[in-house]
């Protein structure tokens, strides 16, 4: 029995370029893959950031996400006095006359909070987060707003 034998051809032959971008790591842009993928962590969870930053006046300050939910409405709004209030934003209650009035009384101003949501049905619309929702919605929230106000006694 013969041997079978391998044609070999005798034509030109073609080479196959395979180019490499990634060693041209400086021409290439990440920046359509980045923000593809926070479009998708923001879509799968509420808002991808452990860190919620709020605005007041102008001044911007980063607090902790779960933090503040923990903490909820009541306590949020006093740290945010602490932290945003002027000292003309406080009523100076004055003092009876009579001793057995109570003393001066300093009262704070009123705290309101404008949300806007990281997945909302008004889009970028910023609304005003009720303190009975504080809990549920602040997961949800990219940006939020302080507005202080003075009160009247």
């Amino acid at each position: 029995m013969a041997e079978p034998q391998a044609s070999r051809e005798t034509g030109p032959k073609t080479t196959t370029t395979i180019h490499n971008h990634i060693t041209k790591a400086a021409n290439l842009d990440l920046s359509p893959f980045l923000s593809a993928l926070d479009a998708f962590m923001l879509s799968t969870r509420q808002c991808a950031y452990p860190q919620l930053v709020v605005t007041c006046r102008g001044q911007k300050r980063a607090f902790s996400r779960a933090s503040l939910k923990e903490m909820g409405h009541k306590r949020a709004a006093q740290l945010f006095v602490t932290r945003f209030a002027r000292a003309e934003d406080f009523v100076e209650e004055p003092r009876g006359t009579s001793w057995l009035s109570p003393s001066a009384r300093r009262h704070p101003p009123a705290v309101e909070c404008v949300a806007t949501f990281c997945r909302a049905e008004d889009g970028d619309t910023p609304v005003p987060l009720d303190a009975s929702g504080w809990v549920d919605s602040i997961g949800n929230v990219r940006a939020l707003e302080v507005l202080l106000t003075r009160k009247t006694v």
